[in-house]
């Protein structure tokens, strides 16, 4: 056995000058290798199929079959296909609609300003025409007592000169004022007193 023996260390010795003398290190590597390739494998194929049979066991205990199913699934995404196109032609439309909003507001605020300008002119013309209400109410007292003053005037004038007149021509009981001028008469609107 001690042949033996010699022989396998010697075999061992060779294989170590072949190999530089790491032969266990290189194992642990290739086995790491290989574990983690079979970590990564087993991951991208385990994950799916569990997937794949849970969805297989569902379909099953929904009482459709496999093809039916799937074109249940392409209908699901035909409808979620023109969901989306429905809600992009929506969104549009609201951007759209935001934007004439926008607009719609801004103009309201310049229709504002306007109208709180005019308001202030408006009172200003009130104002306005309220001074001139008073000063016609003014003109209208004074032109009132002018007119009273001139009647007055002409029917002092017309009782002086009619009742001068009156010496002469009995009949003269009246007057009248034509173009500035005062006409004794009988049988005018306006009687004299003499």
């Amino acid at each position: 056995m001690d042949e033996a023996q010699n022989r396998g260390a010697q075999e061992n010795s060779n294989a170590r000058k072949l190999f530089g003398g790491k032969i266990k290190g290189r194992h642990i590597v290739l086995a790491a290798c290989a574990l983690l390739f079979a970590l990564v494998l087993g991951v991208t194929t385990i994950g799916p199929a569990i997937t794949g049979y849970a969805v297989y066991q569902n379909v099953k205990s929904s009482g459709y079959s496999v093809d039916d199913y799937g074109k249940n699934i392409n209908d699901m995404e035909l409808q979620v296909s023109n969901f989306m196109t429905n809600i992009s032609a929506c969104n549009n439309f609201n951007d759209k609609l935001l934007a004439e909003l926008r607009t719609y507001v801004g103009n309201i605020t310049q229709c504002r300003d306007r109208i709180s300008q005019q308001q202030i002119e408006i009172a200003s013309l009130e104002k306005d025409i309220e001074n001139a209400q008073n000063a016609e109410d003014s003109k209208s007292v004074e032109l009132k007592a002018l007119s009273e003053n001139y009647d007055m005037l002409a029917r002092n004038a017309a009782n002086n000169m009619c009742c001068k007149m009156r010496v002469d021509d009995p009949e003269i009981n009246s007057y009248r004022i034509e173009n500035i001028r005062i006409i004794c008469s009988k049988g005018e609107p306006l009687n004299i007193s003499c």
